[in-house]
C-alpha cells in the first residue's frame, strides 16, 4: 500500500499544482481577481525600503511596549491598518526553483494527506475517502483562511478566493489519492 500512497500523493501534487497555476497563475483566474495595484508602485517601493529595515512581517499599527496601549488602541481604531510581507531583495519572477519548491510543498502535503487516509479510511469505498482528503481542504479553509478575516481584518472576497483554493486544490488532489489509497490493495 505504501507504493500506491506515493503513487496517488505524486498524482495528487500534479493536480494540485495545476489547479494552483489555473487559480493564481491565469490572468482570469480567480485569485487576480482580488489582488490590487497599489497606485505608484515605483514610488511605494521605494517608501517601503526607506522604512522598513529588513525582510520580515511586518503589522500596522504594532503595540511598541509597555506604556503604549493607549496609543496603539487609538490609531488601530483609527487606521489604516496593515500586515506586510516585505522581502528587502529583489526575486525573479516565475522563478522555476520556486515554482519547483511549490511542487514539493504540495508533494509533502499530499503524502501526510494520504497518510491522514491510510490511518482513518483506507478500509472505506472511494467516495468515503475522497470526501476524507477534499475535507481536508474544508478544514484548512475553516481554520486558517477564516482566521485571517477574523484576527487580521482580511477582506472577505480575498478569504474566499484563499479557502475556494483550498477546496477546490483538495478537492482534486483527493481524487488519485483515495484512488490509490486503500487497505488490501
Amino acid at each position: 500500500m505504501l507504493g500506491r500512497g506515493i503513487g496517488g500523493a505524486v498524482l495528487g501534487a500534479i493536480l494540485l499544482f495545476v489547479v494552483g497555476f489555473l487559480w493564481w497563475g491565469m490572468p482570469t483566474g480567480p485569485g487576480s481577481s482580488t489582488m490590487r495595484q497599489v497606485p505608484q508602485e515605483a514610488e511605494f517601493q521605494a517608501v517601503l525600503r526607506e522604512y522598513l529595515p529588513e525582510s520580515g512581517a511586518y503589522v500596522v499599527p504594532m503595540m511598541a511596549g509597555e506604556g503604549q496601549e493607549t496609543t496603539f488602541v487609538e490609531r488601530h481604531r483609527e487606521g489604516p491598518l496593515a500586515v506586510i510581507v516585505f522581502h528587502r531583495g529583489g526575486k525573479d519572477a516565475m522563478d522555476p526553483m520556486v515554482m519547483v519548491q511549490g511542487f514539493l510543498h504540495g508533494l509533502l502535503c499530499c503524502v501526510l494527506a494520504a497518510a491522514f487516509l491510510a490511518f482513518t479510511a483506507a478500509k472505506r469505498g472511494f467516495l468515503v475517502r475522497w470526501g476524507v482528503v477534499a475535507f481536508l481542504g474544508v478544514f484548512m479553509a475553516a481554520f486558517e483562511n477564516l482566521s485571517g478575516m477574523v484576527w487580521w481584518s482580511e477582506p472577505p472576497e480575498w478569504v474566499a478566493v484563499m479557502a475556494g483554493y483550498n477546496i477546490v486544490g483538495w478537492a482534486a488532489a483527493g481524487l488519485p489519492i483515495a484512488g490509490l489509497v486503500k487497505r488490501g490493495a
